[in-house]
């Protein structure tokens, strides 16, 4: 039985080089930003920040509507899987290039010459787990 000697409690705390205190109140969010700006410009787009996916494309004013659709059966490998055996994200173009293959023609095509996609979008039902066909 463990028996508690102590407890602990962390803050992560942001020091105003200026003043020599922690930043906090009302101008926390905004020392906070400045803080960061260097970085944010040089590791993301601000064209980003948008929170809805949707609103970072241009509407036609009408629904989508796929002119071309194949149905395939793929299975879930060990390659594509974590450490509970489920997707790993980051393998996700993967997927989407081994699906590519598997449907052929056009589909195949998408992948012809550039055959890891830069962005991608994707919508999964539930947790994919290995061994399962999809």
């Amino acid at each position: 039985q463990r028996k508690a000697i102590a407890t602990g409690r962390f803050i992560e705390a942001l020091v105003d080089e200026q003043t020599d205190g922690m930043l906090q109140g009302l101008q926390w969010q905004e020392d906070t930003d400045r803080f960061f700006a260097a970085l944010k410009s040089g590791h993301s787009k601000s064209r980003l920040d948008e929170a809805k996916l949707q609103n970072l494309y241009r509407s036609s004013g009408k629904a989508f509507k796929p002119n071309l659709m194949a149905k395939v059966s793929w299975t879930m490998g060990n390659a594509l899987a974590d450490l509970w055996a489920i997707l790993y994200h980051a393998k996700t173009p993967e997927l989407l290039w081994q699906v590519n293959q598997l449907c052929g023609g056009a589909f195949v095509d998408l992948v012809k010459e550039e055959c890891d996609p830069q962005a991608i979008a994707v919508s999964l039902p539930q947790k994919m787990q290995v061994g399962a066909v999809y």
